[in-house]
């Protein structure tokens, strides 16, 4: 593409020259001839300190927010801020292409990432072509790609949405974190729908949100990106959350009347069969799965696909088939029972430990971490948790990134308060079979934090792990040993 066809002529150009872009770069280590690099300010980097790189790798076009030692054979392009340039001009170069599909876009602390796959889900199974991009990774047609964050950069998610429209896809969800927002990701995403499951603090630190106002405040700008949006009215922070709004408002409650209101819930008696029974404006519906919070990601849902014409009737006779990879994941070991969870605050880790709780008939051993570098919080907040609804606790690695993760571990475990000592164990891997170890038949053992993720975040670098491979290597001990 023409490069000036990418301006709106707010900018200011230094050296104008007659350029060929074929993609756009933000990281100097992936610059190349007719690539057009965008000089990203971020929390511990700031990419003018690679414009030179980019420039001995061929790059001969960038988007700066600062003066620097410029080229004589480089065209400069100066803005206010590159990041919503590199947003505004990232959906020129793909055509616009979220204004071609039907997006949803989800948010919240908790339920992002199982509402966003309801709706996939459930869409692909009455056979609308449906992508989704997210923490589980990208997933259009036959094609699924691996994302660094749970929202990509600007560029990544148009390159999608454009992927996704030749692939033949009507609609896409899409999960839209708080950082996705204050980094200006999605400013020009057309939604035609958003929804918010919830509130609660996190991400809170250095390198994320300076305080709860600050990510609430950036939680809100989705409200006024889309006609129609879907909100959870039990969250103590509702009124606050939509109150600067335009959109259409549609409720979602357990608690009260509303829009769609669920009552009458039931949950079965067995952690094996699991089933949760509700009753919404006078018809009955099955899920496949536990916890008052799974009633809201499934009531979510269905607000939003009724919003776009899909029947009542088709929507709760496809309800057994939903499925989430890694949120309360079961895998029965010698009379254990296993539970994958991707829970990883004190919110969601609360709320899968009380689901536990209800189905105990032995001792719950937690196996949990936290991230390296960023939401330090956690680490108390987790500890605390783990010791009130846990009789075992051991604390392991969960992305520690360049900190050391035992640090992490002990310092989780100077949190710690439960009747038995907890554990600090940075293998991960050791961690579980250490749990393992301790269990007898008749215990529930849960391995929170990594869930579907098959990666530790160790000095900057996805290393491969997975939870279930680590589960499965402790069935091929114990039939051996059997």
């Amino acid at each position: 593409m023409d490069l000036k066809q990418l301006l709106d002529g707010n900018e200011i150009i230094i050296n104008e020259n007659i350029l060929d872009i074929k993609e756009f770069v933000y990281d100097s280590r992936n610059a190349k001839e007719d690539s057009l690099f965008f000089a990203l300010k971020g929390k511990t980097s700031d990419g003018h300190s690679f414009v030179n790189d980019a420039y001995e790798k061929g790059v001969r076009a960038f988007v700066i927010e600062d003066d620097l030692d410029f080229k004589d054979d480089a065209c400069y392009i100066k803005v206010k801020d590159t990041r919503k340039a590199l947003s505004r001009m990232s959906n020129i170069f793909f055509s616009k292409a979220s204004e071609h599909l039907k997006v949803i876009g989800v948010t919240g602390t908790k339920g992002k990432t199982t509402t966003a796959n309801y709706i996939y889900e459930m869409l692909n199974i009455i056979s609308i072509p449906t992508g989704i991009i997210g923490t589980n990774g990208a997933f259009y047609g036959n094609i699924s790609e691996d994302i660094i964050n749970t929202t990509p950069e600007s560029y990544e998610i148009h390159r999608l949405f454009s992927n996704m429209i030749k692939a033949g896809m009507k609609f896409a969800v899409m999960e839209v974190s708080s950082q996705a927002l204050m980094l200006d990701r999605v400013s020009d995403v057309k939604f035609d729908l958003v929804i918010f499951t919830n509130i609660h603090r996190d991400h809170i630190g250095p390198k994320e949100h300076k305080d709860f106002d600050d990510y609430m405040n950036n939680k809100k700008k989705l409200f006024n990106m889309a006609p129609v949006a879907v909100i959870n009215e039990d969250d103590e922070k509702i009124v606050e959350m939509a109150s600067s709004t335009n959109a259409k408002l549609i409720g979602v409650s357990t608690k009260h009347e509303t829009n769609y209101y669920a009552q009458n819930i039931e949950f079965s008696d067995d952690l094996i069969n699991l089933y949760t029974n509700f009753e919404m404006n006078g018809k009955d519906y099955e899920l496949p799965v536990v916890g008052i919070f799974n009633v809201y990601n499934a009531i979510q849902m269905i607000a939003s696909l009724e919003y776009f014409g899909i029947e009542d009737n088709i929507i709760r006779s496809n309800l057994h088939s939903l499925y989430v990879k890694g949120r309360m994941e079961l895998i029965q070991v010698n009379g254990r029972v296993f539970v994958l969870d991707y829970a990883h605050n004190q919110i969601s880790l609360e709320s899968t430990l009380n689901i536990l709780n209800k189905y105990k008939t032995g001792k719950i051993i937690t196996v949990v971490g936290t991230v390296g570098g960023r939401s330090e919080e956690r680490r108390k907040e987790l500890a605390e948790v783990s010791s009130v609804l846990s009789d075992i606790s051991i604390f392991t690695s969960d992305n520690p990134d360049y900190e050391d993760p035992l640090k992490i571990c002990l310092e989780m475990k100077s949190y710690y308060s439960g009747k038995i000592e907890a554990i600090a164990e940075p293998d991960r891997e050791k961690a579980i079979f250490k749990a393992y170890d301790l269990s007898n038949e008749n215990d529930i053992i849960l391995i929170a934090g990594k869930g579907h993720e098959e990666y530790q975040i160790i000095k900057g670098e996805h290393v491969h792990y997975s939870d279930r491979e680590s589960i499965n290597k402790i069935i091929d001990r114990e039939a051996v040993n059997s």
